[in-house]
This record gives C-alpha cells, structure tokens and sequence, in this order.
C-alpha cells in the first residue's frame, strides 16, 4: 500500500489513517515520514496505536475530534480507510467527512470487501450499499486492483479490491 500511495502524495504529506485501529498501518507511515492523524472510534485502539507509534508525527482522535479540526480548516492530502467502510452503519456520513477533510487533488485509498457487513444486535449483515458507488459519487476513480496477496484465502482474493480516489472539486 505504501508503494501505492508513494505514487500519488508527496513526502510531507499529511496522511489520515480513517479506522486506525492500533495503529498497524500507521506507524509504517509514520516511519516513512508521513505525519499521520489516526482516527478511529475506540478509544482503546487510539491509546494501543499512541503506544505503539510513540512518535510526534501521530495523534490518534475521535472522528468528532476530526470535524473540529475540519472546522478550522486542516485538510489532509490522502485518506486511508483500510477493510473499515464495509462495517460503517452510516456509510454517506463517512464519506462526507472524508471528503471534507481532504485538499483538492487530495488521494483516498481503500481495501474493502466487494460487500458489507454491518454489525447489529442480530449479527453482521449486508445492507447492500456499495463503498466504490458512495465514494464515486463524492471522488473520482483513478485506479483499482484485485487484492491479491500470495497467501490470502481464495475468498478473499475473489471479494475483496484495494482502490484510489481523487477530489478534484
């Protein structure tokens, strides 16, 4: 992913890790440079991920933590929800926001499953939205691969995608 991202953003960018959960992708980033904002609703994964990076160029926050700082005007130059908007129950929401918070020209890439699987009280289900639909209603499509690492379980090479987006308005 980050020779990926490597193609589309300069070094200094301003990178927000969108579901960071401890902080795994991250702290790659972090170590490659990248100041990194990590959001992510459990305040247990923020505190596991300011642990594990332990570096200045991260802070770890709320996503209403993040709307505030939308609201005075910090914007990121790439976006990173990796295997998170398949299980957000309010999918146009988080698109939004994460439109908001990206510079025109700004990059969102994500690795998603082709469905999605909402958590509730009956289990996960399928409210049958489409990630790639929401986003390119709001982003262009600029690429799209097969995810296809050499070990991964043949379902999941047949369900899942990584993708990039760009805001150009």
């Amino acid at each position: 992913l980050l020779n990926l991202i490597g193609k589309h953003i300069k070094p200094s960018s301003l990178i927000i890790d969108y579901g960071c959960g401890v902080g795994r992708l991250a702290g790659p980033l972090v170590n490659h440079g990248f100041p990194v904002i990590g959001i992510d609703i459990s305040s247990a994964m923020r505190q596991h991920a300011t642990n594990l990076i332990a570096n200045e160029r991260f802070v770890a926050m709320t996503p209403a933590m993040l709307d505030q700082l939308i609201g005075i005007g910090v914007k990121a130059d790439c976006v990173l929800a990796v295997w998170i908007l398949q299980h957000c129950p309010d999918l146009e929401a988080e698109v939004e926001r994460i439109y908001r918070c990206l510079n025109k020209g700004g990059i969102v890439g994500i690795a998603d499953m082709r469905h999605r699987a909402i958590p509730t009280d009956q289990g996960w289900v399928n409210d049958g939205k489409n990630v790639k639909d929401a986003l390119t209603r709001r982003l262009t499509l600029i690429q799209q691969y097969s995810y296809n690492p050499p070990n991964a379980p043949q379902s999941l090479r047949e369900n899942a995608y990584i993708a990039f987006f760009q805001k150009n308005r």
